[in-house]
């Protein structure tokens, strides 16, 4: 076991779910509120009638039937591709570790759908089943990253105990700094979450490969990019927009540089 102990594990299994307690700690909470609260003011603020993925809180307490305000949410449907910091969650190591332990290492990812409960509206939910009976639009539908070689580069930073860039943004322990910083968009316009932006890390004297992803079954492509052989600790290794993922960076003028690469050998210059 991993994250659980024997005993929440033997209630998982006698009884079907299993409550963890302060399973999201404080800072994690904050940032997934903020981030909620960006990804609402800018997607859904008077919005007046379901658009796309957002979905209005009804009249009817359901899915059907008239907003009962402008602006007031009920569903954010397949949230990790409109948040970062909802993705980056999902995917943590915690999480994925207590899924383990519980059904074992192979696991996929399905979907997601972010559920509001407004202050005096919305209808009881009675114990349900969703997905057995809705059909996905890629069954079964494996996604496979097209992880790039080449000179890796991390960044140890000794004044960090720990890598949580959500309570520290840009600053860890030891994080890796990717080649090609500058966070790029899925189809619907956000962020791929990082497990995907961290594909084209590593330093090398070759453009990169694209490849072909899918959000909720629409074709969604990581354009090739230009090589990137030259890390020089003045250049700019985070953004805004991806505050868990970019590296924060002492500008000494520390630069290594891809001199040749074959394979898996290389020569390097460090200035």
């Amino acid at each position: 076991m991993k994250v659980l102990t024997q005993q929440q594990y033997d209630f998982y299994k006698e009884n079907g779910y299993l409550i963890i307690e302060n399973f999201i700690d404080q800072a994690q909470i904050d940032s997934l509120k903020s981030a909620l609260e960006r990804l609402v003011a800018e997607k859904a603020k008077g919005l007046a009638q379901d658009k796309g993925d957002f979905n209005l809180e009804k009249t009817s307490g359901g899915s059907d039937g008239d907003p009962i305000a402008a602006g007031i949410l009920r569903k954010i449907q397949s949230i990790v591709d409109y948040s970062p910091e909802f993705a980056e969650f999902a995917e943590s190591d915690k999480m994925l570790d207590s899924v383990e332990d519980l059904i074992g290492p192979e696991i996929y990812y399905h979907s997601s759908k972010l559920m509001f409960k407004p202050a005096k509206h919305g209808g009881i939910k009675p114990w349900h089943q969703d997905y057995a009976y809705w059909a996905s639009t890629k069954p079964d539908y494996v996604e496979h990253y097209n992880y790039q070689t080449g000179l890796l580069i991390s960044y140890w930073d000794t004044s960090q105990a720990d890598n949580n860039t959500n309570e520290h943004p840009g600053s860890g322990r030891n994080l890796y700094i990717d080649a090609h910083p500058k966070p790029f968009n899925n189809v619907n316009g956000v962020p791929f979450r990082s497990r995907i932006q961290v594909y084209d890390a590593p330093f090398g004297l070759y453009p990169t490969d694209g490849m072909l992803l899918h959000v909720d079954g629409k074709a969604s492509p990581v354009w090739p990019q230009l090589p990137s052989p030259l890390f020089n600790d003045k250049g700019k290794y985070y953004y805004d927009e991806l505050p868990n993922q970019g590296v924060k960076l002492p500008a000494v003028g520390v630069k290594i540089g891809v001199l040749s690469q074959n394979g898996t050998s290389m020569t390097v210059a460090v200035s």
